[in-house]
């Protein structure tokens, strides 16, 4: 029999260092940024602001018109901070509930889920060149764009 062997610059301290340092990091991953979000929607949508109430109906497919305009609502493919605060503040559901209840709907037939988008340039982009489209953006991404409608501002907790 072999004797076992010892590593002693990698004690029990050393993985307890490691393991809480990953755990900071994970924990400030979904929180690296806290800021207003600001829900746009395309200049051809017939009102100047939709409520809370509102909002919720259409992302979770319960509401598909805004006056005579077929609304699509636009979502982000990476969880994005604005994805929380907005999801959370008017949805009621975090970004993963969020995506699995779509799924959930999806597979029993319950309507199409909104557009995921790949970041928030597309996200503006798309807003400003389809009819109907609303997305929700951090506030600050806003600065100096004209080609979309302010509807509805999110604050972070």
């Amino acid at each position: 029999m072999s004797a076992a062997k010892t590593y002693p610059h990698r004690g029990l301290g050393a993985w307890c260092t490691a393991l809480a340092a990953v755990a900071v990091l994970v924990s400030l991953a979904g929180t690296a940024w806290a800021g207003d979000v600001v829900v746009i929607g395309n200049p051809a949508l017939p009102v100047n602001s939709l409520s809370a109430a509102e909002l919720k109906r259409i992302y979770v497919g319960d509401k598909g018109f805004v006056g005579e305009v077929k609304v699509e609502p636009l979502d982000y493919l990476n969880e994005e901070g604005a994805a929380s605060v907005f999801l959370e503040g008017v949805v009621g559901m975090n970004p993963a509930r969020f995506h699995a209840w779509w799924v959930k709907e999806v597979f029993h037939g319950g309507g199409i889920p909104p557009r995921r988008m790949d970041g928030v340039p597309a996200v503006v982009q798309a807003v400003a060149a389809q009819p109907g489209a609303i997305g929700y953006v951090p506030a600050e991404s806003l600065a100096g764009v004209t080609t979309v409608k302010r509807l509805y501002t999110v604050s972070a907790p």
